[in-house]
């Protein structure tokens, strides 16, 4: 690399005048808020104002070592772990062996400063790294899904530093919210990023209270061109400017988010609406679970009723009555 950096570089070719930052930058698939894949269509507006509103909150420098280790095709290692580290001047490093366990020594062999994660390598640090894999560590920030507080609690335990959770998705470029490092709230998804506009609300669309639980809604310059070829889901899902991220929230009084669950995956059982992250976190804090899930099955009395799926630590046992009781 040293070698290439030394030999003349040519000069980028002129843009043409037609060029706008609406072009089509990269289509990303995903399940979006519904159904089956669809074709997120992302601008290189999208995409460069994304990597700059994470540069105004997380300030990646020149100095860091920055960790990418989700395949680049996925929305949330695009932006964070290449596009913001290019903007930075900082060194990448994109970890791609299928063996998990030797991302611990990964990290400390290359002082890796920026780790960018998901909950499952979170939970192997835990169990496999110690203190010193993680001393050149400056932030360990977590996207892709909402982590147990049980095992938040154990990684601050463990490395004394939290992790910095936030919010993302594919049709937001990615990134809506994380935690400012130096106000990190255990347990939230953090506040917009600046120029993002959020809002909670009901199914008619408003706002409603503080504190209230409701549809996350968003609106920026970071929000997709529309869905590739499918102006009906586009239609569905960006109305009047807003996207509609089908995530259940909350916003506290400082302004602060908390994903309560999926729209999607809410059980409806004798009428009353069920959020399966609100008994996973129940779950998680039983002794000798290691992972859990909840879902929704058909009732005949019901309509539907919770099922509860989950991992037992190695050298320990669980006692399903007790568990059922202790729910």
């Amino acid at each position: 690399m040293d070698g290439y950096l030394q030999e003349e570089v040519p000069e980028a070719p002129a843009l043409p005048p037609s060029f706008t930052d609406r072009e089509p930058f990269v289509i990303i698939y995903t399940s979006g808020t519904t159904g089956a894949p669809k074709g997120a269509l992302l601008s290189h507006g999208n995409v460069t104002c994304n990597a700059r509103q994470v540069q105004d909150v997380l300030h990646i420098t020149a100095e860091d070592r920055v960790l990418g280790v989700l395949p680049l095709y996925h929305c949330f290692c695009l932006i964070t772990a290449l596009m913001n580290p290019l903007l930075a001047g900082a060194s990448i490093f994109l970890y791609d062996s299928v063996n998990l366990k030797d991302i611990v020594h990964f990290i400390r062999q290359q002082r890796l400063t920026v780790l960018y994660l998901v909950p499952s390598l979170c939970s192997l640090l835990i169990r496999r790294g110690s203190p010193e894999d993680l001393a050149a560590v400056r932030y360990t920030i977590l996207g892709g899904t909402a982590m147990p507080l049980s095992v938040l609690e154990a990684f601050e335990a463990k490395y004394h530093q939290p992790i910095i959770e936030g919010y993302g998705l594919s049709e937001a470029s990615p990134v809506v919210s994380v935690n400012p490092p130096e106000r990190v709230k255990k347990g939230s998804i953090g506040l917009p990023l600046p120029g993002i506009q959020v809002k909670i609300a009901n199914p008619d669309g408003r706002a409603v209270p503080q504190g209230g639980q409701g549809e996350l809604l968003v609106k920026g310059d970071n929000v997709m061109l529309g869905y590739w070829h499918r102006p009906e889901a586009t239609a569905a899902t960006i109305v009047d400017g807003w996207l509609h991220t089908g995530d259940i929230a909350r916003e506290d009084r400082d302004g602060y988010l908390q994903i309560v669950d999926r729209l999607k995956e809410m059980i409806i059982s004798m009428g009353e609406n069920i959020y399966p992250r609100e008994i996973e976190e129940l779950v998680y804090a039983y002794p000798g679970i290691e992972e859990a899930a909840v879902i929704g099955i058909p009732d005949k009395l019901r309509g539907q009723t919770g099922c509860c799926c989950y991992t037992v630590r190695e050298g320990e046992t669980v006692d399903p009555k007790a568990l059922k009781k202790y729910l």
